[in-house]
C-alpha cells in the first residue's frame, strides 16, 4: 500500500475501501483486550500466593521481588493464552481484501 504517513493512510482507506474499513477488527480486538485483562487480574492474586508459599516468603511486608517476578510472570503467559484466539481472529480480520467482483470483504 505503501502510506506516506498516517494521514495519508487513513485518506486512502476511507476513500478505497470506506470508513467501515478503519473498524474492521475492531470487535475482536475489545475481546481480545477482554479477554487479556481477565487472564491477568484473575491468575494473578492466586500466582503469587502460589508462588510465595513455594518460594518460603511469609509475605509480612508485602511480597519479595521473586515473587513479583514469577506471579508476573505466571499472569503474564495467563494473559497472552487467554487472548491468543481473539488476536488470530483480529489479524484475519484485518488481513481481508476487498473482492474486486463483489466489492464486498
Amino acid at each position: 500500500r505503501n502510506y506516506k504517513n498516517v494521514f495519508d493512510a487513513l485518506i486512502r482507506v476511507t476513500r478505497e475501501e470506506g470508513t467501515a474499513a478503519l473498524y474492521s477488527g475492531l470487535l475482536p480486538n475489545i475481546l481480545r483486550g477482554m479477554a487479556m485483562n481477565v487472564g491477568m487480574l484473575a491468575c494473578y492474586d492466586q500466582a503469587k500466593e502460589v508462588s510465595a508459599k513455594l518460594l518460603g516468603d511469609p509475605m509480612t511486608n508485602g511480597p519479595t521481588l521473586p515473587t513479583k517476578m514469577v506471579s508476573s510472570a505466571i499472569a503474564g503467559f495467563t494473559a497472552a493464552f487467554f487472548s491468543l484466539p481473539f488476536d488470530l481472529i483480529k489479524s484475519r480480520l484485518m488481513a481481508q481484501k476487498v473482492d474486486p467482483i463483489t466489492g464486498q470483504f
